[in-house]
């Protein structure tokens, strides 16, 4: 997405347990291993703590060109003096990148989503396959996730997140989709699409999403994936809800002064306008 920029990139890759059961437990690519081991980490941002890791592994080890399953996740843990937003914003990360199965309360980032990944590749090695099928068609059972989260918006109060999640189970090609989080870092909490926008708001951001998008022949329904950019308010819409796969993400930007006459009443003193 246009507004990415990514700020930091660390290579803290996760180290696999030792065991006998090979399918069961992953090992770490040899290039994220030695990335992981040879490079010196970039500067961390002042209150983002840096979080990679990567793992895989063969779905037959014993088979020439095995399927394979692939999970990387570049991230942050908060890492600011108030332990409650750290908190927040942990927990709203861990719901990014693991999902339904994130705990409620995350306060280890970094523990929460190796045991995610390891979950993953154990329950990937484990499953039950036709040898024969998997050796007609490989394809069918490759794996391949990634999870990228990125700062898209800071300042003084306001945090914008981005996580994209890449993923390939096989097919023509893989998919993907990009999930925005903002935090209120005085008020120490995260910020909702019901928390932006006044209640009765929705029919006219209908109207006015339209107008801003290129794709005017039909009407563009505001999505809670909304984040803050420097410009005004993003409206991030993933591959083939509005367009086609080729159109990629849609992302709407709603300049502040567009958007202010449907912002609720926080909002608008959150912004200064």
């Amino acid at each position: 997405m246009k507004y990415l920029t990514l700020l930091v990139v660390c290579c803290f890759a996760c180290q696999s347990s030792e065991s006998t059961d090979s399918k069961a437990i992953p090992t770490l690519l040899p290039e994220e291993k030695m990335r992981a081991e040879n490079e010196q980490a970039p500067p961390q941002h002042e209150f983002l703590t840096a979080i990679f890791m990567a793992d895989s592994l063969a779905l037959m080890p014993g088979q020439e060109e095995s399927p394979m399953a692939f999970y990387e996740v570049s991230s942050f843990e908060a890492n600011f003096e108030n332990d409650q937003l750290n908190a927040i914003i942990n927990t709203a990360l861990g719901r990014a990148i693991v999902g339904e199965d994130a705990p409620m309360r995350v306060t280890d980032l970094r523990r929460t989503i190796q045991a995610f990944v390891k979950s993953r590749i154990k329950a990937y090695g484990q499953q039950e396959v036709e040898p024969d099928l998997v050796k007609d068609m490989p394809s069918a059972y490759e794996q391949d996730h990634r999870f990228t989260t990125a700062v898209t918006h800071q300042n003084d109060r306001i945090l914008t997140l981005a996580t994209n999640h890449y993923y390939f189970t096989g097919g023509a090609h893989g998919n993907y989709y990009t999930v925005l989080q903002s935090f209120d870092l005085k008020e120490g909490k995260e910020i909702h699409f019901t928390d932006l926008f006044r209640p009765d708001a929705k029919d006219q951001l209908t109207e006015v999403l339209s107008q801003w998008s290129e794709f005017k022949s039909e009407d563009i329904y505001p999505t809670e994936n909304v984040g803050f950019t420097a410009e005004g308010l993003v409206f991030n819409y993933p591959p083939y809800e509005i367009g086609s796969y080729a159109d990629g993400e849609i992302e709407i930007v709603l300049p502040y002064d567009v958007a202010r006459d449907y912002l609720s009443d926080n909002a608008r003193s959150l912004l200064g306008i």
